[in-house]
């Protein structure tokens, strides 16, 4: 055999096995192809911590791991992005091939994206200074007669009007994330949101610790919805669906509950006897 035949036949031997190859790693990534290609999604996010921070090896949090074993049990490629919130949110209303967690399901927001969860969230409650001995609380009507400082995202903008706080009398809106928190410090506004999984990063925004406040009431859960992963609407309905059920049987299966306690914050607060109540309970100890 001539050396140029046998050259053409090695050239048609490798184009045959790597055909093969190919068709074992499309083969091992079946559950996440659209159509003839790898289906990859880019799913983004925000520093929220617990929920979702930059870790030493990348994007992590209780949702962030949540929605990685999620993937990896549906079987779809997925890559995580941490950006500020805006960005994260108009790259995912932009990119058919993206996600965006952990994000409210609000009304306004529901016609904009598909939807997966809910993921991991937890109780939100009003504080004050614990300083604030003027600041008393008892009805939903008390609150009103205080100033409320929170972030101008329009995912509060129920609370809001639930609560009658409005701008022109009793609410302060923040553009800057945690802008509320300095104000708060120094006395003026009255009062901020947070829940006992994410309020302790919040106040170190203005050098506070969990000793400085003090709930003074929980916040209905329909108000914010809590926190879910929304894809763009043109996102492949069986990656959502593939999700979900990946969601569902992680739950089920107490995986987690598991990864929730591995973030869990553990905390020494020097709470007096008569406010271990359930109020207590719910906003501060968890």
């Amino acid at each position: 055999m001539s050396g140029f035949c046998r050259a053409l036949l090695l050239c048609i031997i490798c184009g045959q096995l790597g055909f093969i190859s190919q068709a074992k790693v499309a083969e091992s990534v079946q559950p996440g192809v659209v159509g003839q290609e790898e289906f990859v999604l880019t799913i983004h996010t925000e520093e929220f911590p617990p929920y979702n921070f930059m870790g030493p090896d990348g994007v992590s949090g209780i949702n962030s791991k949540l929605l990685e074993s999620a993937c990896k049990r549906a079987g779809i490629r997925c890559e995580f992005i941490l950006l500020p919130w805006n960005r994260a949110f108009k790259r995912t209303l932009d990119n058919p091939h993206s996600a965006i967690f952990s994000i409210s399901r609000t009304e306004p927001r529901e016609e904009q994206f598909q939807w997966a969860g809910p993921l991991v969230s937890a109780q939100n409650c009003l504080f004050k200074l614990a300083k604030r001995q003027d600041i008393v609380i008892n009805t939903i009507d008390d609150v009103r007669r205080y100033r409320l400082g929170n972030s101008a995202d329009k995912a509060y903008a129920r609370l809001h009007r639930s609560l009658d706080f409005d701008e022109a009398e009793n609410l302060v809106l923040y553009d800057k994330k945690y802008g509320e928190l300095k104000p708060f410090a120094a006395g003026r506004v009255d009062l901020i949101i947070g829940s006992p999984m994410s309020i302790e990063v919040q106040l170190k925004e203005a050098n506070l610790s969990m000793d400085d406040i003090e709930p003074v009431m929980r916040i209905d859960k329909r108000f914010l919805n809590g926190n879910y992963v929304a894809f763009n609407k043109e996102a492949p309905t069986q990656i959502v669906e593939k999700l979900q059920m990946a969601i569902d049987e992680l739950d089920k299966t107490g995986e987690t509950s598991k990864i929730r306690q591995e973030f869990a914050v553990k905390r020494s607060i020097k709470i007096e006897e008569q406010k271990l109540n359930q109020l207590w309970m719910d906003c501060v100890v968890n």
